[in-house]
């Protein structure tokens, strides 16, 4: 069973979690892999999982499934990433993952994505790749699993794995692109991340084996090293390849067998080393970067372990891990609750990497001024779980949840996607673990759960710390005042050992629901509208109450809700309160459970809850298995008439934002959120962040003053969608929301936002990271034209192909140019084009002067039916896609419905209406609105390193001129 330990896991962890895998005990003679992991268990995969091996050593995997309809997701995972390379030949792996998209021996150069884009397909969500330390990864998501179609997506595959050309000129112009990206990635977090990794894995070769490269390789890299390690490790021993959707498994075999059966070996490889970790004692590291805007800290304990083949005492193994760490993890939510707490957020982790470290750890997030009161913190839980372990309510809190989890995935395993389940395979092939299905999981690991004890979980808490290595951490903006960093960190440590830790309070869960709804007979719905057409109903209800209904298959036994209320953003009385808001009430719980205490309450169950700020309304949102649909309908009910607005989640909120406001003015694209998105909406109440000198005098009152006549008295639009009984879910609407006395309360309010057509603005931030953020925008319209909001999307994918061929594919400036339409809902007559580019200082010039080229081009060379269809088709599959999700019904057409009728025509024109938009419409709205004279350009730059001991927005210098270009 596969646990998410990201919640609590510092970043270092997550960046080896997501973008690592490990290699198995029956590996590590050699480095290609050609067994199953089953092959080396008693546990039996998955049944529905078909394994097969052709006679080159090729591995496949198949898996049938049916959501999304028609749709395939075909992988090739070649085993061999960053620390297969040498030292001269570092980067080399993710070098050649670009390349294998820039020419094949069937695609050459340039055609390749052009023809995907022709069949639906789109760079980047269908068609990408990803290199990690031990792996490289390509994946297409192909619309239809018709023969056709997958015996050319499997020519594909057979390219990539021994067809690329890796033309010089080819090599030349992408070398540019991953310089690019290289400077893109950059940042405080990420020069954060290779730090720790250098000193955790220290004397291990994973801290110079960064998947991006160095610099001097990437220089110098030609057709001899690219060459060199494509035949090296592209060898079929060496790949897995993995189809997932909905395809006929006979016919697919026969197609893996006839592209991939006449590939060879080739060389003989030499097995990289993993090394092994050389920590002992007490040991510190300290890392100062005031771009980070906050402070890490964290004591750590790394082990060496021999890598092991799967077995159930394995998976057992991880699943008491995972109990003990979120046992902690639950203390540590609770502590931070508190107003006195001096941390903002805090974890504790037990994790494996590469099957060869052991990493356990806690840690915590704080205000630089407050690293010693949060490190002594977490020192003191530390000891107090060592010291006195857990009680029995904790304990059997994970339990409830675990079962709930297990019993869950069951429920609505028929209705998994294909996305989701070929990724669970590549994660289970790369840790060289079994996978299994949801059945086999609730069968073999239910039982298990149910008999841990609290002596199992102490001692596993106690052997894990029973080393003496601790790894003490600093790392962000703290400066500590000793020359010798080191030396301050260890003696403020070694003043925390003879303090006297108390036991841990009891803590019992708590119940719920605890509200009292009057028994009795209830109302019934005074009006019942069926829109036949999209398999809807709405029933009005006296006090005002509306409810929107429908039955979907789309994920068995699961069912969503969205109560809206109140004006939203629309009422918004000061800038940035909307966000304070949303901080404020998801981490309050209601008046009379906090946050934990009513997490606590749910434990076992499935229900999940947020609050949101939209653009029109305030929204309750929740989700849930369709047997707790009342529980989750009380968690509603709870949230919307007790609501809680705490002090003590204010100060942590405030906490937390002046933090993220560090962070942000420490970057280019921080400062896009800070100075951009004001400046293209005139600074309007909605949109971009008002400065900190501003933010920081909301109070607490603001929010409550604002929210609540509307929680107490705005009509109420509840809209549930997925599996349910309707008669049920009317009675429970009913019982819980049709209360007496009309709700009626409503600010009528008219904002506006004002485009800054024909403006410059640009500014600096603080930042050592060299790069620029250019933005083109221009003015188009409002969100209510739907015919005109769908089409402004197409111009924008055409517009972001026309940008990614000339500054990508021709020029090699830039990594991931973006463009997209935002049209607002609630500022009339406002919407705009955007155009984001991230480049280097030399390249702005150049850049700029690509947008100039890309924006008189709808003149020069209008859009054809091909450019068209390019733009067009991946938006209709990802639509297809849409329609069969519940999250499409419920937030785009049926809530909000009786405010804007118009919705629950959207879905019936949608495809049609898609499909029919033709190259002269598109041609039309490029002459109309990709003008200079419906344009702004905002550009954030940066200016050295942040030197700063508060933050001031004041520093920065900003600038608003004419735009000398248009």
């Amino acid at each position: 069973m596969i646990f998410s330990f990201f919640r609590f896991t510092p970043l270092i962890l997550i960046l080896f979690l997501l973008f690592v895998s490990v290699t198995s005990a029956a590996d590590t003679d050699s480095c290609l892999s050609t067994t199953w992991p089953h092959e080396q268990s008693a546990l039996e995969p998955d049944p529905s999982i078909y394994f097969g091996r052709l006679e080159n050593g090729l591995r496949f995997v198949l898996q049938s499934n049916t959501e999304p309809r028609d749709r395939v997701a075909v992988y090739l995972n070649v085993e061999a990433g960053s620390l297969h390379e040498k030292r001269d030949e570092r980067g080399l792996a993710h070098y050649l993952e670009h390349m294998l998209f820039n020419g094949t021996i069937h695609f050459p150069p340039g055609e390749l994505i052009d023809y995907f884009r022709s069949i639906g397909m789109s760079f980047g969500a269908d068609v990408n790749g990803y290199t990690t330390y031990t792996d490289t990864v390509y994946k297409l998501v192909v619309p239809l699993g018709t023969e056709q179609s997958l015996d050319q997506a499997l020519l594909v595959m057979r390219d990539y794995a021994d067809g690329a050309l890796l033309l010089e000129e080819e090599i030349e112009r992408e070398r540019g692109v991953i310089l690019a990206e290289k400077t893109a990635r950059d940042s405080a977090r990420y020069r954060s991340a290779v730090a720790r990794n250098t000193f955790v894995l220290r004397n291990t070769p994973f801290p110079d084996r960064q998947p991006i490269g160095d610099e001097q390789v990437l220089l110098q890299a030609g057709q001899d090293e690219l060459r060199g390690f494509y035949r090296r490790w592209y060898q079929p021993e060496n790949m897995v390849l993995i189809l997932v959707g909905d395809f006929d498994l006979t016919s697919t075999k026969e197609l893996v067998a006839e592209h991939f059966d006449s590939m060879q070996n080739t060389e003989p490889v030499v097995c990289p080393e993993y090394g092994v970790t050389d920590h002992a004692g007490i040991e510190t590291f300290y890392h100062f970067d005031p771009e980070l805007g906050a402070t890490d800290v964290a004591i750590e304990t790394v082990r060496n372990k021999v890598p092991e083949n799967d077995s159930l005492r394995l998976q057992q193994d991880n699943i008491l891990r995972y109990m003990a760490s979120m046992i902690i993890n639950h203390r540590l939510d609770q502590l931070q609750e508190s107003v006195e707490s001096p941390f903002t957020s805090a974890g504790y982790y037990d994790t494996v990497m590469f099957d060869r470290f052991r990493i356990t750890g806690i840690r915590a997030s704080t205000k630089k001024e407050n690293w010693q009161q949060s490190l002594a913190l977490i020192e003191s839980e530390l000891r107090t779980v060592l010291d006195y372990g857990i009680s029995e309510s904790e304990l059997e809190r994970v339990k409830r949840d675990l079962r709930s989890d297990l019993e869950n995935a069951f429920l609505s395993a028929d209705t998994r996607n294909s996305m989701h389940l070929i990724s669970q395979i590549v994660a289970s092939l790369d840790a060289h673990r079994v996978l299994l299905s949801p059945a086999q999981e609730l069968e073999l690991f239910a039982p298990f759960v149910e008999a841990v004890t609290i002596e199992e979980v102490n001692h596993l808490f106690r052997d894990n710390w029973a080393t003496d290595i601790r790894l003490l951490q600093v790392n962000g903006d703290a400066e500590l005042t000793k020359p010798d960093s080191g030396d301050e960190l260890l003696a403020f440590y070694e003043t925390l050992k003879d303090r006297k830790i108390a036991p841990p309070e009891q803590l019992s869960i708590p119940s719920f629901p605890y509200l009292i709804v009057a028994e009795g007979p209830k109302g019934r719905p005074v009006k019942n509208t069926t829109f036949a057409d999209i398999g809807a109903q709405r029933f009005d209800f006296a006090n005002g109450l509306i409810l929107n209904l429908k039955n979907t298959d789309f994920k068995k036994n699961q069912v969503r809700a969205a109560l809206h209320f109140g004006d939203g953003q629309r009422s918004l009385a000061k800038k940035g309160v909307g966000m304070l808001a949303s901080s404020v009430v998801n981490g309050s719980g209601t008046a009379r459970l906090t946050a934990t205490e009513l997490e606590a309450a749910l434990s076992g169950t499935s229900v999940r809850h947020s609050f949101r700020v939209a653009e029109e309304s305030f929204v309750l949102s929740a989700k849930a298995v369709s047997s707790e649909l009342e529980l989750m309908l009380q968690v509603l009910h709870a949230l919307l008439n007790d609501p809680g607005f705490r002090s003590s989640v204010y100060e942590r909120s405030m906490k937390n934002f002046e933090s993220m406001y560090r962070r942000l003015e420490n970057s280019i694209e921080g400062g896009a959120r800070l100075y951009l998105d004001n400046f293209f909406s005139g600074n309007a109440k909605s949109s971009g962040l008002p400065p900190w000198i501003d933010f920081s005098t909301l109070q607490l009152d603001d929010v409550v003053d604002w929210l609540k006549p509307y929680f107490q008295g705005a009509p109420l639009e509840l809209t549930i969608v997925g599996d349910f009984d309707p008669d049920r879910v009317i009675e429970l609407a009913a019982k819980y929301f049709d209360v007496p006395g009309q709700r009626a309360y409503m600010v009528e309010a008219h904002p506006q936002a004002q485009f800054p057509v024909g403006q410059y603005f640009e500014t600096t931030v603080q930042s050592s990271v060299d790069k620029v953020l250019v933005r083109y925008a221009w003015l188009t319209d409002d969100y209510h034209d739907i015919r005109r909001t769908r089409r402004l999307h197409v111009l924008a994918a055409t517009l972001e192909e026309r940008l990614r061929k000339k500054i990508r594919e021709e020029l090699g400036a830039v990594y991931s140019p973006s463009v997209y339409s935002l049209n607002s809902r609630i500022y009339q007559g406002y919407g705009a084009i955007y155009a984001d580019v991230v480049v280097e200082e030399s390249l702005v010039d150049t850049v700029r002067d690509a947008l100039d080229e890309i924006e008189s081009s709808f003149t020069l060379t209008p859009v054809d039916n091909k450019e068209l269809r390019g733009a067009q088709s991946p938006i209709l599959t990802s639509l297809k896609d849409g329609l069969r999700t519940n999250s499409y019904w419920l937030h785009s057409v049926l809530s909000l419905s009786s405010r804007n009728g118009d919705q629950l025509q959207w879905p019936l024109t949608l495809i049609d209406d898609f499909g029919s938009i033709s190259s002269g419409e598109i041609n039309d709205l490029a002459q109309r609105y990709i003008r200079s004279n419906r344009r702004a350009v905002g550009i954030v730059r940066s200016e050295g390193s942040a030197e700063f001991s508060s933050v001031d927005q004041g520093a920065n210098s900003n600038g608003v001129f004419p735009d000398d270009n248009g």
